[in-house]
């Protein structure tokens, strides 16, 4: 008598093909138990919310193996694992250098920044320069994530080093943007509402540190920026070059005003016989403030200096920051942005280094694209 092939129950539990998180979850536990090692052979989850429900299902010594295996990133793992800074640990090395400072409030939120070991690790991937130029790291990233560990409502002690890693990481984040060999004049709107509220919700970045943020990108070896405030007839341009973010904002702060004209750096620069290419107005308001609207200010300039400069309106609006616009007009040589996004400075520098009549640059952002403002 031939005897016929008896499936192990482990198999039967396979033919199931079973759906859901926690099923998929009883099925590893039995093979587990059945044969002692962490089996391989089931389809892992797909979405974030499942690996979460398939990590809450499992034995807690499970975690990090399967974190490894898998490699998972912080999205993945459920609240209970994040307790756990060897879960962390074993996430650290695979995160890029921009996940890593993004999730850097989170870390301090479990508690796990108070120990000494565990910031030099963080510090170490964040601090990575040769990662940071490699990677591409957006220093508007880095400066989100920065406002994002200094946020009002925070629950946790901030501390220098990881400060100071911050700091570090966007001065060498601010290499990636290529310079344009252009002499660039900023001039921002010192009016108290740029301190109003902050650009992102649950941060520390107001436009007014936008706007330091922006100056410190644009300021590059082969850049000629000047900077200072649209104060009416009192626009005095300063190089960028020996100002840090942290000292530009601070005098920006001193020189709050009722008294702003949008138009005051590029009326200087014609009265002062000054070469400029392009100038770059920074306010969070949609209206033009003073006695001459800049487009017109800039075809004076023009006329006056022989010149094709061009002018870039960057619209800060609190309630408006994720719906992203940028867009040429008048025969390329005035770029309009409305909000913020990571691809701003892109957007500005196509704008400065492609010649007029030739852009046509109209980017608007994706309602998709609008989760990922602080990736």
């Amino acid at each position: 008598m031939i005897a016929l092939y008896q499936p192990t129950f482990i198999e039967k539990l396979r033919d199931l093909n079973p759906t859901s998180s926690v099923l998929r979850a009883f099925v590893t536990l039995y093979e587990y138990v059945a044969t002692m090692k962490i089996p391989s052979s089931y389809k892992p989850p797909q979405t974030n919310r499942e690996w979460r429900d398939y990590l809450c299902s499992i034995p807690r010594e499970w975690i990090i193996p399967f974190v490894n295996q898998h490699q998972l990133r912080p999205e993945q793992v459920d609240t209970e694992s994040k307790r756990e800074w060897d879960v962390w640990r074993a996430m650290l090395d695979r995160l890029s250098v921009a996940a890593c400072m993004s999730q850097v409030p989170e870390m301090a939120r479990y508690g796990h920044l108070n120990d000494d070991a565990h910031i030099q690790d963080v510090i170490d991937v964040m601090t990575d320069d040769s990662r940071v130029v490699k990677e591409k790291v957006n220093p508007l990233h880095i400066a989100v994530a920065m406002a994002k560990y200094w946020a009002p409502n925070r629950i946790w002690e901030t501390h220098v080093r990881i400060e100071n890693a911050y700091e570090h990481a966007f001065e060498t984040a601010t290499k990636n943007f290529k310079t344009t060999g252009k002499n660039i004049c900023i001039g921002v709107d010192p009016s108290f509402s740029m301190e109003a509220q902050p650009l992102i919700p649950g941060t520390v970045l107001t436009p007014l540190l936008t706007s330091a943020v922006l100056a410190e990108c644009f300021t590059q070896p082969g850049n000629g920026v000047a900077f200072g405030s649209l104060i009416k007839n009192q626009y005095r341009s300063m190089k960028v070059s020996w100002l840090g973010m942290e000292s530009l904002y601070q005098l920006l702060r001193k020189q709050r005003t009722f008294d702003v004209d949008h138009a005051a750096h590029i009326k200087s620069a014609e009265k002062q016989m000054v070469p400029v290419d392009v100038f770059i107005i920074i306010t969070d308001s949609c209206y033009s403030r003073g006695d001459m609207h800049p487009l017109k200010a800039l075809e004076a300039y023009n006329k006056t200096m022989n010149r094709k400069a061009k002018l870039v309106l960057i619209e800060l609006k609190p309630e408006q920051y994720e719906k992203y616009e940028a867009v040429a007009t008048n025969r390329s040589s005035f770029l309009k942005i409305k909000g913020f996004h990571s691809r701003l400075l892109d957007d500005v520098r196509t704008f400065i280094m492609t010649p007029a009549l030739r852009l046509g640059l109209k980017h608007k952002r994706s309602s998709a694209a609008r989760q990922a403002v602080a990736a």
